[in-house]
């Protein structure tokens, strides 16, 4: 190494210093796995509603709809409502996430598998609320979203980053 760039290389070394762990044995790879489901999930809520019997009913029905859809040894790990007044030609469903694909409940109009999903993106504003999805299908790119209510954006908020923590333990394909 030539002395005039003895500066410059102890500048980058301070630099690169402050990412070392205080413990060096930190710094190891650790193997990711899926994260672990809830124990039971939050119960489904509508924040413009103001009849709790009605979201009892809606949590029943959905309930029962989730776990027929579930494939043997798959649990959800977030899921949010979208109420029958943001869509009322398709009436209420809920998003639901698992470690594997995304879905619609109770006819899964939309269903993605998490490996297919390029990137992942949530809006959430007063003007427009949305999650959306760039997918790859033989090679072509198409971009699937789902719009929500901006109330529910706490839900959904959850159910994003509930798919992120999947998508980031995935097999390369």
């Amino acid at each position: 190494m030539p002395a005039y760039a003895r500066p410059s290389l102890d500048e980058l070394t301070a630099l690169l210093e402050k990412f070392i762990a205080d413990d060096p044995d930190e710094c190891q790879l650790r193997r990711a796995t899926p994260p672990n489901p809830p124990e039971k999930l939050p119960l489904l809520s509508d924040t413009a509603s103001s009849d709790p019997e009605s979201l009892l009913t809606l949590n029943e029905q959905f309930s029962a709809a989730l776990g027929k859809s579930l494939v043997p040894g798959e649990r959800a790990q977030a899921w949010a409502l979208l109420p029958k007044w943001h869509n009322p030609k398709k009436g209420a469903q809920a998003f639901v996430v698992t470690v594997h694909r995304v879905f619609l409940l109770p006819d899964h109009s939309f269903e993605v598998s998490l490996a297919q999903v390029a990137t992942l993106e949530y809006t959430s504003s007063i003007l427009e609320s949305c999650l959306a999805m760039n997918l790859i299908e033989g090679g072509t790119s198409r971009r699937k979203v789902i719009f929500f209510p901006y109330p529910a954006q706490d839900s959904f908020r959850t159910c994003f980053e509930a798919a992120r923590r999947c998508m980031a333990v995935l097999p390369l394909t």
